[in-house]
């Protein structure tokens, strides 16, 4: 799967299959769409077996990778535009300010620091 935000005009974060690409594959690849929760500049990060995406405005969301779920979504606050990194269980969220919010990569949203 490959995970693509768009963040111009209509905002979209949409899962796509890889296999057996040929021509047009608007119709035949996208396997989800999700309009919540979706950054325009920051990349979503993929986490074994989450996927997580923060906004422009702070706003944190935890999606289904296989079809675009949402299981949480909360307000962490700040402006970010630089995408997450992740290490060992953490995903580090660094907003414009500097501010660094560390969430741990699990089933529910808990910040560690």
């Amino acid at each position: 799967m490959l995970f693509a935000s768009s963040g111009f005009e209509k905002m979209t974060l949409r899962g796509i299959k890889l296999k057996e690409m040929k021509g047009d594959l608007t119709e035949t690849h996208i396997v989800w769409e999700q309009k919540k929760g979706v950054p325009t500049q920051p990349s979503p990060i993929y986490v074994n077996p989450r996927l997580y995406a923060i906004t422009d405005a702070g706003i944190l969301s935890c999606f289904n990778p296989r079809d675009g779920e949402l299981f949480w979504q909360e307000r962490v606050g700040g402006i970010y535009s630089a995408s997450p990194v992740y290490a060992d269980g953490r995903i580090y969220f660094l907003s414009e300010t500097g501010q660094t919010t560390i969430v741990d990569a699990g089933p529910e949203f808990k910040i560690l620091s």
